[in-house]
């Protein structure tokens, strides 16, 4: 898949909306072989801040030498990967989708198939430490499939 054509079936998958509900990102992880469970995840929730402390904390994991991802939402201006390999992760993450719909699971938000994307190539990327900043927040927010090591409110 281009760069182009994954811009095209993100945009499609945002008629979905919002929808309340971690059934359909837990199947998509599953279905992409539950990568979230292959690094360290900091979560980085609450009302204000969250960009802030999720760049202080990433900078301070790679200072000290080590491999770190950082998930933001929304991206600010672009996807922070070369576009061939961004097409190439959400033509992966499609294939988990389309496999979660014909096992009967309703499609995922335009969210929750970046958040999957994002924790598929962190685990692609090899990283040690993830720092995953809350989407929507609260309780049924699509980063909450995480088990992090640090939880940061």
């Amino acid at each position: 898949m281009t760069y182009e054509e994954a811009l095209t079936y993100l945009e499609d998958t945002s008629s979905f909306g919002i929808k309340p509900g971690l059934d359909r990102i837990r199947a998509l992880l599953q279905a992409l072989g539950n990568p979230e469970r292959d690094y360290k995840i900091i979560h980085v929730t609450g009302t204000n801040g969250k960009g802030s402390v999720t760049t202080y904390i990433s900078y301070a994991l790679f200072t000290s030498g080590l491999r770190v991802g950082r998930f933001t939402s929304p991206h600010l201006e672009s996807y922070q990967i070369s576009k061939d390999a961004f097409g190439n992760l959400i033509d992966c993450v499609r294939q988990g989708v389309d496999k979660i719909i014909a096992d009967g699971v309703e499609p995922p938000t335009q969210f929750e198939i970046l958040t999957a994307a994002a924790f598929l190539f962190f685990k692609e990327q090899g990283v040690d430490y993830a720092v995953v900043e809350a989407g929507l927040g609260g309780l049924l927010d699509s980063t909450n499939v995480v088990t992090p090591v640090v939880s940061v409110i």
